[in-house]
Formats: structure tokens, sequence, C-alpha cells
């Protein structure tokens, strides 16, 4: 038992050496207002809020693929239709929740494997944020290309880089380091958005898997910001 239990802390703990520390509400509430609302601002946007609320490791947010199209609705306005293989899609008929909300199909990740997937529920409201308006806005006015990595970097007017997007922990820092010019950036990095909502996770994770989604969805909008 106690090997068992050493390895498990091996896999899933780092050092204290290089832990990194999570941003205080007041201070989410200001990186997260401080973006840009052009293409590159909205791309940025959406990276710090996938990573924050799923929460997310870096690796796992920047992997997320996204197949869609745009069309106009009964008003002539544009919107979404998810296409079937999404790794991410907002979920408007689930009779258990009321309002609409995002789900991403999480393939990679630590502990996540081929047989070993998971599906996130975001909230259409969560720390202050709006999500679905987020994602669903990014997708008709910037419109990274369907079927691949919805966290593509922009570049230039209307093109996109043709790698993953792997500039998170910069990101994180020149975020924080604009809101926050004084306090400096010690300890923030790539494991510094996930660590913003972790207090949802730790409220739902006594409950069966198969109820944490509403519950956590449900204690987001609780708790919202």
């Amino acid at each position: 038992m106690v090997r068992r239990l050493r390895g498990v802390m091996k896999r899933e703990f780092k050092k204290p050496s290089r832990a990194k520390r999570g941003w205080a509400v007041q201070e989410w509430k200001k990186i997260i207002l401080g973006f840009s609302k052009g293409r590159t601002g909205q791309h940025n946007a959406l990276v710090v809020m996938l990573c924050a609320l799923g929460p997310f490791r870096p690796v796992a947010a920047t992997n997320i693929t996204v197949k869609y199209e745009i069309r106009r609705n009964g008003a002539g306005k544009p919107c979404v239709r998810y296409l079937g293989g999404s790794g991410i899609w907002v979920e408007r008929s689930d009779p258990r929740w009321p309002r609409p909300y995002i789900v991403v199909h999480l393939k990679r990740d630590k502990n996540v494997n081929a047989s070993k997937v998971r599906f996130v529920p975001i909230p259409d409201v969560c720390m202050g944020v709006r999500p679905v308006r987020m994602l669903e806005d990014y997708l008709v006015g910037v419109g990274p290309p369907s079927g691949g990595k919805l966290l593509v970097a922009p570049h230039g007017a209307s093109g996109f880089r043709n790698t993953r997007y792997t500039a998170c922990c910069a990101l994180f820092k020149r975020m924080h380091n604009t809101a926050f010019p004084n306090l400096g950036d010690d300890r923030v990095g790539g494991g510094t958005p996930p660590k913003v909502d972790a207090r949802v996770d730790v409220a739902c994770r006594a409950f069966p898997a198969k109820n944490r989604g509403c519950l956590r969805m449900e204690y987001s909008r609780q708790t919202s910001v």
C-alpha cells in the first residue's frame, strides 16, 4: 500500500520548488478583462479562459480540436453549428440543465489516454465571464480552421499559424505583468490559470462521477464573481 501511494504521489504531484500559484479572484478579474478586442486579443482570452475554467493544463487546452460551420439563423445572424467529431461544442438540449454550456471531449492530458477520456462541462456563466459567448464569438468573428486545433494562433489579418499554440506560459506571465506591473511574476506559469477554479473541482470531487457535471456547473454559477 505504501509503495502504491508513493507511486501516485510521484505521478500526480510536483516538487514544491516547481509548483505554480493560482491567481486570486481579484487578479483573475483584472487579467481576464484586460485583453484587446482584436483577433489576437480574443484568442489569448480564450486560451486563459479554457485553462482556468476547464481547468486544463496548457498542453490539454491547446490540443482541443474543433469542427464546425457557420450558418444564418432565422433572423439572418451568423450562428455556429458543431459537426460530428468536434472536441468541443455547446450543449443546448440537456434536460438536466436549462442553460447552454460548453462540453470539451478531452483526449490528451495527464492521466488521460485512448481508453480513459474525459468529458468536461463549462457553464455559460462562470467566474465573472461568459464562456459560451466567448467561444462562439471567436468562432464566428475570428474563424479558426474547422477540423484543426481550436487555439491555433491567428497570424496577420486573416490567417493562422500552422502549428499548435505553445506560448501559454509566456502569455500568462505577460498578462499578469500588464495587470500588475509591480508584483512580479514569480511562480506564475502554465499551472497558474488551472488553479483559479480549483475550488470547484474540490467541492464536487466527493460526488459520484456521473453527477459531477451538473454539480460542477451549479457550484460555478453560485460562486461566480
